[in-house]
C-alpha cells in the first residue's frame, strides 16, 4: 500500500510565506517595482521620443532613419533600442512598411512560430526588398555599431 503521510496540507502557510518573501523583494527593489516577464509588455513606439532634442547629432547613422526590432535583443530591452533609436534621431517603428530603412535582428532562436527560420518581420522586409525597396537586415553588433558610429 501507499505510505503514510501525516503531515497535514500547508497551504496557508505556505501562501504566507509566497507573500513575506514577495513582499520583501518588493522592498528591496524600491516603490516602483513592478513584476512584469519580458515577453508580456508591447514596445509603446507612440511612447518613444528624444530626451533631448538639442544632442541629437545629424551625422549619426540612425539619424531620420526608420528602424525595427525582432527577436530578442542581448544588450537591450526593446523599449531601450527604440529609446536609443529615438536619441539618435531616428524613427522606431513597430512594424515593417514601405518607409522601413532597416530591421535589427536579435536572437530569434526562442521563438516557436517561427517558419522557414525567419520570423514574420524578417520575411516581410525581404519582400519590401525584393520589390525595390532600400531596406537592411542587420544585426544587433550591426546596430551597435551604427549607435557608435558618431562618437569617433
Amino acid at each position: 500500500g501507499k505510505p503514510k503521510n501525516d503531515t497535514p496540507h500547508r497551504g496557508l502557510s505556505d501562501s504566507l510565506m509566497t507573500k513575506l518573501v514577495f513582499d520583501t523583494e518588493k522592498n528591496i527593489l524600491g516603490s516602483n517595482w513592478v513584476y512584469k516577464k519580458e515577453n508580456q509588455t508591447r514596445t509603446k513606439i507612440k511612447d518613444i521620443q528624444p530626451i533631448d532634442v538639442s544632442k541629437i547629432n545629424i551625422d549619426s547613422p540612425l539619424y531620420k532613419q526608420n528602424i525595427v526590432f525582432t527577436g530578442k535583443l542581448k544588450l537591450f530591452t526593446r523599449n531601450q533600442a527604440c529609446q536609443l533609436v529615438a536619441n539618435f534621431g531616428g524613427t522606431p517603428q513597430q512594424g515593417i512598411n514601405k518607409y522601413t530603412n532597416y530591421l535589427v535582428v536579435g536572437d530569434t532562436s526562442f521563438c516557436p512560430t517561427i517558419k522557414g527560420g525567419l520570423t514574420g518581420k524578417q520575411k516581410k522586409a525581404q519582400e519590401k526588398l525584393q520589390k525595390g525597396q532600400n531596406i537592411r537586415t542587420i544585426t544587433e553588433s550591426v546596430f551597435l555599431d551604427m549607435l557608435n558610429e558618431d562618437r569617433d
